[in-house]
Parts: C-alpha cells; sequence; structure tokens
C-alpha cells in the first residue's frame, strides 16, 4: 500500500535491536538546532551556578558590563553627534550644539520636525513595549533588578530623537536606561539571584555614567545613591570594576573631556564660605522652582488633551522659539555649560539665560520628549552660580574667582535636582580636576540637599515617581515587602460559626481554646464580626446567650490585594489581633482570616533578609 510521502525532516533511523527507532540528527536540521540551544542553554545555567559558588567571579561579570556599557555610550554619542551636524544642525559645529551663537528660522524648527518625528517612532513601536516602562530605580527598589531590554532600547530612541532634534534635555537618562537593562538581561539569562541581579544592574548604571562624564567616581557614587541606595563594602568592588572599564573604553574611542583645563589657585576667606552657604539656599530655591514647573507644564499639556503628535509638534515649536533668543536651550548644554564656567556671563544675560532654560527643559518634558535634567541641571547651576557671583559684586562683597561660585552653583543645583550629593560633588571634582574646591562644594552640595528636603520632601529622581503613583523614596529593595499581600499571608480556613447560635452551642462546638479566633457569619453567608476563644471559655454569659454579644471588629475588615503595610495600620487603628479578610466589603464573604502577630513576623522576616542581602552579612546562596 503506498504511504503518503515523507518529508526529510522526519527521516528516522532504526536502533539497536529492541529498541524504538529515534530520529536521525544528521538529517534533521531543527532538531539539531534545538539542541544547539540547549547546549548554550547548559552553558549558560554553569556559568550561573559558578556565579553563586564563587561570588568573586561577578567581578568578571562586572568588567564585561563595563566594556558593554562604555561601547553602547560612545554609540549613542556618536549617533547624536551625527545628527546634530550631518543631519539637522549643518554648520552649527559638532557636538557644540548648545554653543553656536544663533542659528536660522531653519534651524530653529528642527526640534518641531524632531516632536513629529518621535511622535511617528511612538506609533510604530509603541505596541511592541509595556505601558509601563521601568527604570533602574523602580526596578531595584520594587522589582528586584528585572528590566525590559525592549523597553529599555525603546526609550533609547526615543532619547536620542529628543536629543538628537534639538530638545532641552539630555542624554544620560538614555544611557543609564539601556546600560542598566542590558546588565539586568545578562544576570537573568546567568539565573543569579535577586541580591546580584541588582548590583548587576547598578554595575550598569555606573558604567553609564562613568563613560559619560569620563568621571569613574562618579558612576560608581550615583550607582550606590540613586540605584542601590546605600553604601556598602560589598558592592564596592564590582560597581568601581564596571565604571573603570566603562571609563577607559569611552576614554580610549572620545578622549578624556574636563569642564576647565587649568582651575585657579583660590584661597577661600571667611565672607567666601558665608556666600556659598547662601549660594546653597539660593540653588536649591531655584531648583525647586524648576521641578514644579515641570510638573506644571506637563499638567498643561495632560488638560489640553491634544493628541501625542500635536503635543510633540507644539512643544517643539515652543522650544526652536526659545532657541532663536539663545541657542544655549538646545540640547542638554555641554558647549555652553564649559563657555560659560571659563568666561563667565553678565548679570542680565545669566539670568535671563535661567529662565530661557528651564522654560525649554518643563516644556520638553511636558510636551513628551525623552530625555532627563541630569546636565541641564549643571548649566543651570553653572548660571545660577554665575548669577549670584554678580549679585554679590553688585553690591560690593569681596569675594574670590567666578569659577569656584559656578563650579559651587553646578553642584548644589544638580543636588537638588538630581539627588546623590556624593555623586555631584565628586562629578564636580572630577570634571573640573580640582580638588581644592572640594571645601566649598561640599558646603554648598550639603546646604542645597538639607533645604530640598526640609522644603521639598524629595530630588526630581524619585519625585517623578510620586507623580506617577509610586511611593518609592529610594531605591532600598522595598519589592520583597510589596509582594507580602493579605492574599498572600492570610488563613484560607478559618473557624466559622453562625452568628445567631448560643455561646453554650460555641462552646460544645469549640470545647478548646483553639483555634484561637472564630469568624462569625449571618443566614446569608456575610461577614458579621469575630470572637476569641478565650473570651468565649472565659466570659460570664449564660449558656444561652447570643454569641454575637462578644462579637468584634463588625466594621473592621480587610481585601485581599491590601499590602501589609496597609493592613499593620487597619490593626492598629482597630485594635483588634485578627482581622476577616472578604472578597469584596460590599458583598460581605469570607476568604480567609489573617493575626495582627502573623503580618509582623513574615514583615520582619523579609526587611531582616533585605537588608543582611544589601550589606552582605550573610552568604547568599
Amino acid at each position: 500500500m503506498t504511504g503518503a510521502p515523507v518529508s526529510s525532516r522526519h527521516l528516522v533511523r532504526s536502533g539497536p535491536a529492541g529498541q524504538h527507532d529515534v530520529p536521525c540528527r544528521t538529517e534533521c536540521p531543527e532538531t539539531e538546532m534545538t539542541g544547539n540551544r540547549v547546549k548554550r542553554r547548559h552553558t549558560i545555567s554553569l556559568v550561573g551556578r559558578y556565579l553563586r559558588l564563587k561570588p568573586s567571579f561577578i567581578i568578571i561579570i562586572a568588567m564585561l558590563i563595563g566594556v558593554f556599557s562604555g561601547l553602547s555610550v560612545v554609540l549613542i554619542k556618536t549617533c547624536v553627534y551625527y545628527m546634530h551636524e550631518g543631519l539637522f544642525f549643518g554648520g552649527a559645529g559638532f557636538g557644540h550644539l548648545s554653543g553656536v551663537p544663533k542659528i536660522t528660522v531653519v534651524q530653529a524648527s528642527v526640534p518641531l520636525v524632531g516632536g513629529l518625528l518621535l511622535a511617528l517612532f511612538g506609533m510604530i513601536f509603541a505596541r511592541y513595549v509595556h505601558t509601563k516602562i521601568v527604570d533602574p530605580v523602580e526596578a531595584n527598589a520594587l522589582h528586584g533588578g528585572r528590566m525590559s531590554v525592549r523597553d529599555s532600547f525603546y526609550i533609547g530612541g526615543q532619547t536620542l530623537i529628543s536629543n538628537g532634534a534639538g530638545a532641552s534635555l539630555g542624554l544620560e537618562a538614555g544611557f543609564v536606561q539601556i546600560c542598566s537593562a542590558l546588565a539586568s538581561r545578562l544576570g537573568q539569562m546567568l539565573r543569579v539571584n535577586r541580591s546580584y541581579l541588582r548590583m548587576l544592574v547598578g554595575c550598569g548604571a555606573a558604567g553609564a555614567i562613568a563613560a559619560a562624564f569620563d568621571a569613574p567616581l562618579t558612576g560608581i557614587f550615583y550607582a550606590l545613591e540613586l540605584v542601590m541606595g546605600a553604601y556598602t563594602l560589598s558592592m564596592a568592588v564590582p560597581l568601581t570594576v564596571a565604571a573603570l572599564s566603562s571609563a577607559c573604553i569611552a576614554r580610549l574611542v572620545l578622549g578624556s573631556d574636563v569642564l576647565i583645563d587649568d582651575f585657579p589657585k583660590i584661597h577661600l576667606s571667611f565672607t567666601d564660605y558665608v556666600a556659598i552657604i547662601c549660594l546653597g539656599f539660593f540653588a536649591s530655591l531655584t531648583a525647586i522652582c524648576v521641578m514644579k514647573g515641570v510638573a506644571f507644564t506637563e499638567s498643561l499639556f495632560r488638560k489640553w488633551a491634544f493628541p501625542s503628535f500635536a503635543r510633540l509638534a507644539v512643544g517643539g515649536g515652543m522650544v526652536g522659539a526659545l532657541a532663536l533668543a539663545s541657542p544655549v536651550v538646545l540640547s542638554s548644554g555641554h558647549s555652553a555649560t564649559y563657555h560659560i564656567l571659563q568666561h563667565g556671563l553678565p548679570l542680565r544675560e545669566a539670568a535671563l539665560l535661567i529662565l530661557l532654560k528651564a522654560c525649554a527643559s518643563s516644556i520638553s518634558i511636558g510636551a513628551g520628549f525623552r530625555g532627563g535634567l541630569f546636565f541641564a541641571s549643571l548649566l543651570l547651576g553653572v548660571l545660577c552660580g554665575n548669577l549670584w557671583y554678580d549679585l554679590l559684586l553688585q553690591v560690593h562683597i569681596p569675594v574670590s574667582d567666578g569659577v569656584l561660585y559656578g563650579v559651587a552653583g553646578m553642584c548644589a543645583f544638580a543636588v537638588a535636582v538630581v539627588g546623590g550629593p556624593f555623586t555631584m560633588i565628586f562629578l564636580t571634582i572630577e570634571t573640573t580636576g580640582s580638588l581644592p574646591v572640594l571645601v566649598a562644594i561640599l558646603t554648598s552640595g550639603i546646604v542645597s540637599a538639607q533645604t530640598t528636603r526640609w522644603l521639598f520632601g524629595y530630588s526630581f529622581t524619585t519625585w517623578r515617581f510620586h507623580l506617577r503613583g509610586e511611593r518609592i523614596r529610594s531605591p532600598l529593595d522595598v519589592g520583597r515587602v510589596r509582594s507580602l499581600t493579605t492574599e498572600r499571608l492570610m488563613q484560607r480556613d478559618p473557624a466559622f460559626l453562625p452568628a445567631d447560635a448560643t455561646v453554650g452551642e460555641a462552646r460544645k462546638r469549640y470545647p478548646d481554646f483553639s483555634p484561637r479566633h472564630i469568624v462569625l457569619t449571618d443566614r446569608k453567608g456575610a461577614y458579621a464580626g469575630i470572637i476569641d476563644s478565650g473570651t468565649l471559655h472565659e466570659s460570664g454569659l449564660d449558656e444561652g446567650s447570643p454569641v454575637a454579644n462578644l462579637a468584634r471588629g463588625r466594621f473592621d475588615t480587610l481585601t485581599p490585594c491590601i499590602p501589609c503595610r496597609e493592613a499593620l495600620k487597619r490593626f492598629q487603628a482597630a485594635k483588634l489581633p485578627a482581622l476577616a479578610v472578604l472578597d469584596d466589603e460590599r458583598s460581605g464573604h469570607v476568604v480567609g482570616l489573617l493575626s495582627e502577630r502573623y503580618v509582623l513576623r513574615r514583615y520582619a522576616e523579609q526587611v531582616d533578609r533585605s537588608w543582611q542581602e544589601l550589606t552582605g552579612v550573610t552568604r547568599v546562596d
């Protein structure tokens, strides 16, 4: 009998006698590919297992992350330089967009065109990414370091278009997003545990900032303060290796870059210290106004309810109009920062540029352009320091060189916006190459940090999460605690008793002091209160009395989705040792029981475990 034709992919060869036929690998390319994929996964799994057994192996992984981070930063910077010089702003000067004296009307329309391109980019690729994209700070705080590479490349592409088209934002947010996501993906492939994965995300962030500014110490402290949330010895070595590797790669390709080649020798007087303290207050207040302005601009664009392409086009047109007044507002402002630090500006011009740059950055973020305020805060800080120095001269107060005030203002303003005082202090030292100004920078940075905390409460980095509804104060790992919900902790089969039963019936049904808590329900099965078994047996009520007379907590209940922190607050308000869990507070159907003692124990265990992993007190398996 003639059978159906057999394709080559289904050919088999006969095995030894008594065995079934087995697929022929030499004639099955798909099977061979599957076998290779299994081998690769097995190899990756072995590497991850070795990493778990030998924690020192993390240094090699950190070096690889640093190399990838450096190459990523170099590639993005090169693309932006090409967009500025060869694509959009021809003749404006290679990589120095904010340093040109003036631009034409055609060049001023580039941000508008860039907004339309960004809208088109979003329409094409938005279907492939999640609605809520996780950044490194949120990933380490809530998700154990897990990030999406696809989502991060989408953010990186948006940042590239925004900065390349002249939006008044920096590239640093895109650098950190992409490099941290690549590090997170590598850690997930190696199947490392939660603490190692968070550390690898920090290595990616450290490498990104170190390569972006040619400042390894800045990258290390950026990761410690803003991505990891703590200073620990166990993190120091991997972060240092990643930052140094990334900075070396960027320096080999792009060369060294400092703000001031030859910083003047300055001797600070008592008047200078007082003036710098006041400058810290002034820069902090200005930064708070800028952050409030960003939120206000965003709210305006949302109220107008424009479609995305119209909102981006309007925002880009407004930035272009501001650029006609001064090209300093375009892009992040690297060249303008260098020029102002070395040559200074008149009082009125500095005040005008602060207003223009703040408005341009607020409009760029509010309209939907992607990027951060990292380098924009450096430029605004230099302008604040320059303005403060000129004001002191106007009132005839003897002060030191204006460069010192520009550097101190840069540190103070950036601390208020970005957060991380030591990050900005080391950035200022590394980019100026001057250690003697450390005292002035430290003074202005600390004053600014404390003023921002007192008057505002957050830096721009964490405040953005609060605007989105996420209550994150730092990147410390609170994901374990937040994952503890009532549904995970509750007892699913509590003891039930009809509310119309008598005390005698209840004592016969539960003769011992176990279970400790009994849930009462009415005839419809709805929750009717909770009683304690000790109270049931020790009360002086008659055996014929309704057991409902002992019920407590009739209106104090929980729902399955409540996190343990909120549950603890409800226990404190109700002053009860246990509460019933209802599927819906309206229906009143009981699905479980939760005791305060158990919630406190589990909460303490998770907090202790997170701190042990963070500080390296115990061995991480």
